[in-house]
């Protein structure tokens, strides 16, 4: 795991090392695009990390680029809650993860100065199907508390404790 210790991003000149990767793995961070770009085994990941409309628009912009609108495109989708030893029931979700292929976009929802109208296209887009793991609630939630409705998701646990692998109906534990 990487963590960054300071409580503001590194530098854009700012490098830090992982050790114990195969390659050389590093971490650098964009400060006016709100980027950090993730080098590990020879693969690199581009995170943008916001509460700021503007960023979130182009985000978007930069997705719908890469996408044809013609054709079907999965995500990858989960949410997080501020940690703390209370319980989580009524809490609302802090943050929304995004991604898809090499990119992603976490949105600090807590924060944010206004939910962009590109941002709720996007989450109703037809053509756009977002899945996660245990994330029916957070949905749910997003709707009710930030007002953000969603077009075509899935949550994988509801599938597979409907199905399980291999049409074997699983239990909430083996689930989580």
């Amino acid at each position: 795991m990487i963590a960054l210790s300071s409580s503001s991003p590194p530098s854009p000149s700012s490098i830090i090392n992982v050790a114990g990767s195969r390659d050389a793995s590093t971490v650098s961070f964009n400060p006016e695009t709100f980027k950090y770009t993730i080098k590990f085994d020879e693969k690199t990941t581009e995170t943008t990390i916001t509460d700021k409309a503007v960023i979130i628009d182009q985000w978007i912009q930069d997705i719908n680029v890469q996408c044809s609108p013609y054709l079907s495109v999965i995500f990858g989708l989960d949410f997080e809650r501020n940690s703390s030893k209370t319980s989580v029931a009524g809490k609302k979700p802090a943050t929304l993860h995004l991604c898809i292929d090499d990119k992603c976009l976490i949105l600090q929802l807590k924060h944010i100065d206004n939910f962009p109208l590109s941002l709720k296209n996007f989450l109703k887009n037809p053509n756009f199907f977002f899945v996660g793991f245990g994330v029916v609630d957070d949905i749910n939630s997003i709707g009710k508390d930030y007002g953000l409705d969603w077009g075509v998701h899935a949550d994988i646990k509801v599938i597979v404790m409907e199905n399980g692998p291999f049409g074997f109906r699983l239990g909430f534990e083996e689930c989580s």
